[in-house]
């Protein structure tokens, strides 16, 4: 019995899935909202394909990439269909533990620039900078439990404790793999149906995460946030947001603010 399957998905013409930083975030959301319920182990969007290593039964992940290519071809009017998805049994721990590092090192693979703060992969969601492919770090804690994922960070994670709060907005933004938090979509990707809640729950979250940083309001941390009307930090700063988004976008800000090597 298989431990899990490597699966590669492609448009049958082998064109660029998604030419910019926009589409590739909104295949990143599209496939990890389709995934739920699945241990995915890894993911990465490289630039003509996308690659996933996943614990299941050959039947269920063939629906799942059934799901998976019938949404972005709505979405992403590709033009050619997707193509058959490529079925590689991982058969004992060492070909699995290689297969999720070559999954998360597609860009040295390929010769591609890595994607900013891996999020064209599931790293950042494994490591708690992102809430999206949240039964990842898990599954891979249950099927690899040696894996050490900030290893594989590209560049190496260096975090940092001095936080640039300007780019508190941003790594909110990150840590539902979007661009921006602007309300209207760009670039003409159909929006996903949890698109306002999850953009309200990452500005909320921003703002306590600034908040609990400072009670001086000439702080830096309260200086980021006080472009907003008063009304809308009041409304934010006591607006439920998980603690696990208020860490990623912590995370994502420590990330952001790391000096350039």
């Amino acid at each position: 019995m298989a431990l899990a399957w490597h699966i590669v998905l492609r448009v049958l013409d082998n064109r660029v899935l998604a030419p910019t930083r926009e589409r590739r975030l909104h295949v990143v959301r599209t496939v990890s909202r389709i995934s739920v319920g699945h241990a995915v182990l890894a993911f990465a969007l490289a630039d003509t394909h996308m690659h996933l290593v996943v614990v299941g039964s050959r039947a269920q992940l063939g629906r799942l990439c059934q799901r998976i290519g019938s949404s972005l071809q709505q979405t992403c009017r590709f033009g050619p269909a997707m193509g058959p998805a490529h079925f590689t049994e991982v058969r004992n721990q060492a070909h699995l533990s290689r297969s999720v590092a070559y999954v998360w090192r597609q860009h040295e693979h390929h010769g591609l620039p890595p994607s900013p703060a891996a999020e064209c992969t599931n790293l950042p969601d494994v490591v708690g900078a992102r809430v999206l492919f949240r039964a990842s770090g898990p599954a891979l804690a249950d099927h690899l439990p040696r894996l050490r994922a900030r290893d594989h960070w590209p560049g190496g994670w260096a975090p940092t404790q001095s936080l640039d709060w300007r780019w508190l907005f941003p790594a909110a933004a990150s840590a539902i793999a979007r661009t921006n938090l602007d309300r209207a979509p760009r670039g003409g990707a159909a929006r996903p149906r949890d698109a306002t809640p999850s953009v309200h729950a990452a500005r909320a979250a921003a703002v306590q995460v600034a908040c609990r940083q400072s009670d001086d309001p000439r702080s830096a941390a309260r200086a980021s946030v006080a472009r907003l009307p008063s009304s809308s930090r009041h409304r934010l700063r006591t607006q439920p947001a998980a603690a696990v988004l208020q860490e990623a976008v912590r995370m994502q800000l420590a990330l952001r603010s790391a000096p350039l090597a």
